[in-house]
């Protein structure tokens, strides 16, 4: 029986800089990080291959617990891809407005 690694998911606070300063990191991208930063509305291929690399990096021992900084630029698609989904939606709704009103 294989265990989500998903169940339990500990942020970290690591001391940076000087005094008390912290910063958080964890393992996997927290809800709030997967929000802000996913630009892909459905799970596909690209999001299994990057999650299946990652298990692969922790089960390894590879891996290390990243900020939020980090998991941008891993989790951020490409911003043409962006701005076209933004595009679309925006066009989309436009289309759509006057049979709903």
């Amino acid at each position: 029986m294989k265990v989500s690694l998903f169940f339990f998911q500990p942020i970290y606070l690591f001391t940076v800089g000087r005094g008390q300063q912290r910063e958080e990191r964890s393992w996997w991208p927290t809800d709030r990080q997967w929000k802000a930063f996913i630009a892909h509305t459905r799970w596909g291929g690209q999001l299994e291959k990057f999650f299946k690399e990652c298990e692969k990096a922790l089960e390894a021992g590879d891996a290390k617990p990243l900020n939020a900084s980090q998991w941008r630029k891993l989790l951020r698609s490409a911003q043409a891809a962006r701005i076209a989904r933004s595009n679309m939606e925006e066009t989309a709704n436009k289309f759509l407005e006057p049979f709903f009103t």
